[in-house]
């Protein structure tokens, strides 16, 4: 069976999500917030995480599709990219 390309050749790709690691490295977050970022918010269906996502994770599943895909610091990606929580440290980008 043959998948349909999901990126254009020269196209490029911004993933922001969950890093649960940083998550619990992070002694400002309480155990509610750690849940909130672990399982995802509920706020409709389909709002739950499928997994714990971390960087690693993540960037192994990334990289089974984009092998070049690496990790990048959410603060100073190009502005380009429409993330409204740069400032969150809990969170991972990786660009491919």
């Amino acid at each position: 069976r043959q998948m349909a390309a999901v990126l254009a050749p020269t196209g490029k790709l911004c993933i922001v999500g969950p890093d649960y690691d940083r998550a619990l490295a992070d002694p400002s977050l309480s155990p509610a917030e750690l849940a909130l970022i672990r399982d995802g918010a509920h706020r409709w269906p389909g709002d739950e995480h499928r997994w714990v996502a971390t960087e690693a994770i993540t960037l192994e599943y990334v990289r089974a599709v984009f092998p070049a895909a690496k990790p990048a610091d959410l603060v100073t990606i190009d502005p380009i990219w429409p993330c409204p929580f740069r400032w969150v440290t809990w969170q991972t980008c990786i660009l491919a």
